[in-house]
């Protein structure tokens, strides 16, 4: 009311501003820009400088070409795509020098011109620094450049383009090959059986698994990594088996043993350019443990690799004083070893008072050691080719059918299918969140990290078998 009595009206405008569209937010296109292979960011750029060749004169054209040769080549939308050919647009106007000028200053100008960050407010992408979870610890493997035969060093540098990171190793060694050894694979072609081992040789005379504290830190997060310490423990709990006995039959059973040939060591003391090939091998009749350079093994041929003759597990190792590091390894099981070396009276051989052998297991490995474990578990009603154990993405799930099995009884079954039937969905998540390594670099925890505490006494390889 106003003071005479009469009504005022008083007229509100609101309006409400929504967000712009996000075109790559949806389910479809994150998944193909989180685990592409090439990456969509790698793809715009290579694209970008082809389109450029072929002649696209303006922007326009620039756009328009790096859109649908996006689009073909990884399956975004056309929504999404456009976002990434305005970078490729943003890209040639700001940083077309910085790019021909390497990796790295093309990404630094991506950076600081604001053409990634045009990208991510246009497509909606939550992420935008693509290296902010990349882990350069495990090295490329080893390729050829014409007959020079190239190694990179086992840790890296993440480098980061539009929506990709990509991990660049340095070199750490370069072998001419000559025309009878040519480089395959990596390495100088031999035979095995012309390989020469060195005299500097150890066994590995313990090896138990290292507390959940040891040994290394894979993914650099600060803390030293070994899940599958926890995943024993819980495996143990649940179904009162050894998981490791199932990942490592062979050592389990003491049929082979674990070989150590350190090659281009002088003496202990500080070196560099060192390798560490590990071999499995088997001892001959008559060599006793603990007396120097006595322990004489055969190792397996399975050691070589069948295309280029090279020891497979190969790796790049300093020592300084008496401490031995080495790998991580481009082998499947990416090994690292740390230890304090001691040299033998008898200068045959070297022994390792004190060490660690750490890597990591694929899921798939360890999914499969579970189910061996469970092979003879009949009582779960599964088929001959149906898993008791399988793995989706980050966890490991339980079968539904084991939840539903009434039929594992005490004093009849094995305890491990019992307690398993009878702990159902809770035992399975009682280790689903175990893996904590991302091998391939997208964003998925697909191993394991697993570690042992080594000792090692001196050895002699005489052959191969």
């Amino acid at each position: 009311m106003g003071l005479g009595g009469e009504r005022t009206v008083v007229d509100y405008t609101f309006s409400i501003e929504f967000p712009p569209p996000q075109p790559c937010a949806d389910e479809e296109n994150q998944e193909i820009i989180r685990v592409s292979e090439p990456g969509p960011g790698t793809v715009t750029l290579d694209q970008s400088a082809r389109c450029l060749l072929k002649g696209a004169s303006d922007d326009d054209a620039l756009a328009s070409c790096v859109k649908s040769a996006v689009v073909a080549e990884t399956g975004l939308s056309d929504g999404c795509a456009d976002c990434y050919a305005s970078a490729a647009v943003c890209s040639h106007n700001r940083c077309a020098e910085a790019c021909s000028e390497g990796a790295k200053a093309c990404s630094d100008c991506l950076e600081s011109s604001g053409c990634r960050n045009e990208l991510f407010l246009c497509a909606g992408v939550g992420d935008p620094s693509p290296c902010l979870w990349a882990r350069c610890v495990v090295p490329d493997p080893p390729v050829c450049v014409g007959d020079t035969a190239v190694r990179f060093a086992p840790f890296g540098v993440c480098i980061a383009d539009l929506t990709d990171g990509h991990c660049e190793f340095p070199v750490a060694s370069e072998i001419q090959c000559t025309p009878e050894n040519p480089c395959v694979a990596g390495s100088c072609k031999q035979q095995p059986d012309e390989y020469a081992f060195e005299p500097d040789v150890a066994y590995v005379a313990s090896q138990t698994p290292a507390p959940q504290d040891c040994c290394f830190d894979f993914n650099l997060d600060g803390q030293e990594d070994n899940s599958l310490a926890t995943l024993e423990a819980s495996w143990q709990d649940l179904v009162g088996e050894s998981l490791l006995s199932q990942l490592d039959p062979i050592l389990a059973s003491g049929e082979l043993s674990v070989l150590l040939e350190l090659r281009g060591l002088d003496e202990v003391g500080a070196q560099s350019a060192l390798r560490l090939n590990i071999f499995m091998g088997r001892r001959l009749a008559g060599a006793e443990d603990g007396r120097p350079g006595a322990g004489a093994f055969e190792v397996t041929s399975a050691g070589f690799d069948a295309m280029n003759g090279a020891p497979l597990v190969s790796l790049d190792a300093t020592l300084e004083g008496s401490h031995l590091v080495a790998g991580p390894g481009a082998d499947v099981l990416h090994l690292r070893v740390d230890a304090e070396l001691v040299e033998v009276p008898t200068g045959t051989g070297f022994a390792i008072t004190r060490g660690s052998l750490s890597g990591l297991v694929p899921l798939a490995d360890v999914a499969a050691a579970m189910n061996e474990s469970l092979a003879s578990c009949d009582c779960f009603g599964l088929a001959s080719d149906e898993p008791a154990i399988s793995r989706s993405s980050s966890f490991f799930l339980c079968n539904s059918k084991i939840a539903q099995s009434h039929t594992c009884r005490a004093g009849v079954d094995e305890e491990a299918c019992v307690r398993l039937a009878t702990s159902g969905f809770a035992g399975c998540f009682e280790f689903g969140m175990t893996p904590d390594q991302d091998i391939d670099g997208n964003r998925d925890l697909d191993a394991v990290s697993f570690a042992y505490d080594i000792t090692a006494l001196p050895a002699t390889i005489v052959g191969i078998y």
